[in-house]
């Protein structure tokens, strides 16, 4: 960051603005100094032009196989995917459309969702950013504008509702399941619209959900063509160039939305993460004394977790039986250096 600091200073006269995620004090300083809060006049109807040549933005996801890999997004499909969202508000909540608003986010821009919905949107939008991320209640609540917020469940169940609510429009919600407990009590709180989003780094955005509402299934933003299989279903979507085959299994329902089914591979996502059953089974193989292994999730007073079931060598067995509690943080001390390679 201080580098970065430099570097921009020398050259400040270079950029217009600048947007970090940040919380070094010396680019924070230089944003206040260099970059002074400006009333947005363009009009609502401009639309955002960029030069014709520009770096594509590299993400990374666990995607299906649960093993890093490359993602490339073009700035081009990031702005369509701007403008397919907000042709959606424009059609669902005309009034939320105005340089009035702020967008407020509790997710990083360095994943595709954080970076579509509150980079992307406000973008097209003409809307203003809220340069912060939010990390607790506390540092939601002073915000006085009207916001859109861009949230996930981890964030929205773990929400302090003993604090009186800021102003809030809408909320967006993706990254995993809030469940409907958790959902009925934000919206509660907020007095706001709550919105499910359903997509992946991959693909981008596929479909919505407007929790509180009586409709049971997913709805497709406009263009998505879902076609399922046994497994899983291949998608066909303006924001791709080819059909792409999703790893998660789904039933279409007769009013055109479907119901997620669950996925067709060993991945489970707990607190937004991806992870894979099967690469803690192989790591628990590789352990000494362990000759059979199986993972699953559970979950235990609202909180999920990975259980594993080990077969043990009769050795190793007899060690357990001596002493299970350090037998247990041997294993999980193992599997954490493991896990992290």
């Amino acid at each position: 960051p201080s580098t970065s600091c430099n570097c921009l200073t020398a050259h400040i006269n270079d950029y217009d603005e600048i947007l970090t995620d940040t919380e070094d004090p010396a680019l924070r300083d230089l944003k206040c100094n260099f970059f002074p809060k400006r009333q947005i006049t363009a009009s609502s109807e401009a639309k955002v032009c960029f030069p014709a040549v520009l770096p594509d933005i590299l993400l990374f996801t666990s995607g299906s196989s649960g093993d890093s890999k490359q993602i490339c997004k073009h700035v081009s499909t990031m702005l369509q995917e701007g403008y397919m969202l907000k042709d959606f508000l424009l059609e669902r909540f005309p009034d939320l459309i105005k340089p009035a608003i702020c967008i407020a986010a509790s997710v990083t821009a360095r994943h595709l969702y954080g970076l579509t919905f509150s980079i992307f949107l406000p973008l097209v939008c003409k809307m203003r950013i809220y340069p912060q991320r939010i990390r607790y209640t506390e540092e939601l609540l002073p915000l006085k504008d009207p916001l859109i917020f861009i949230s996930s469940p981890a964030f929205l169940k773990r929400l302090d509702r003993s604090f009186k609510s800021p102003h809030l429009l809408l909320t967006f919600c993706a990254g995993g399941v809030l469940d409907d407990e958790n959902a009925d009590d934000y919206i509660a709180w907020s007095k706001s619209q709550l919105l499910d989003i359903y997509g992946s780094t991959e693909t981008g955005v596929i479909a919505y959900k407007i929790k509180n509402s009586r409709k049971r299934g997913w709805t497709a933003f406009y263009g998505m063509k879902l076609k399922p299989s046994q497994l899983n279903f291949t998608l066909s979507s303006p924001l791709l160039d080819d059909d792409f085959t999703v790893s998660d299994r789904i039933t279409l329902l007769k009013d055109g939305s479907f119901i997620l089914e669950g996925r067709s591979d060993d991945i489970v996502k707990i607190e937004e993460k991806r992870i894979s059953l099967n690469k803690i089974k192989l790591c628990l193989l590789k352990l000494p004394g362990i000759k059979d292994a199986e993972c699953l999730p559970y979950v235990h007073q609202k909180r999920t977790f990975i259980a594993a079931l080990v077969v043990l060598e009769p050795d190793e067995y007899q060690l357990f039986q001596t002493n299970h509690t350090k037998m247990i943080i041997k294993w999980r001390n193992s599997l954490l250096g493991s896990l992290m390679e």
